[in-house]
């Protein structure tokens, strides 16, 4: 019962793993959390698993690109992955800046969107927008492919 109050499991795995266990409640190990605690990287890790060189890092936080932290998320390594792919191309993350403004622009615009729900305290009015802000980005996402498509059509056209 406390599998089942604690970690919200239904009886019938607890019985599962019961037989699986020969009955012995105390080798049964509590279940591993739904959302293991993401990993987190140092600026030396970082750089290793973005395949970047310590200047193009430095470059992204003078720039506002990315924020200087002690450890950095999965999301990190991906964005700086993709820095050192554009500087490839001789786009620097300085040239991103506006990118990242363009981004803080669309959230402001969300949650002005979501403002009414954001404004009421009960739960349901806060889970509605967790639901919307997401759906509303997608939303903003593809509006803004489909203008960049267009733009690069009249490039190479």
């Amino acid at each position: 019962l406390t599998l089942q109050r604690d970690h919200y499991l239904p009886l019938s795995v607890i019985r599962e793993q019961l037989d699986a266990a020969g009955s012995e409640a105390s080798s049964i190990v509590a279940p591993p959390s739904i959302a293991p605690a993401p990993r987190r990287y140092r600026r030396d890790e970082l750089l290793t698993a973005a395949g970047a060189g310590p200047q193009i890092l430095n470059d992204a936080i003078s720039t506002g690109v990315i924020t200087a932290q002690e450890t950095y998320p999965e999301a990190t390594v991906v964005l700086l992955r993709g820095l050192v792919a554009l500087d490839r191309h001789g786009i620097e993350p300085r040239h991103l800046r506006s990118l990242r403004q363009g981004a803080e622009r669309e959230a402001a615009l969300i949650e002005s969107a979501l403002s009414a729900l954001l404004g009421r305290t009960d739960a349901a009015s806060r889970a509605r927008a967790s639901e919307l802000a997401p759906e509303l980005a997608k939303r903003l996402e593809d509006v803004r492919a489909i203008f960049v498509r267009d733009a690069i059509d009249r490039i190479v056209s």
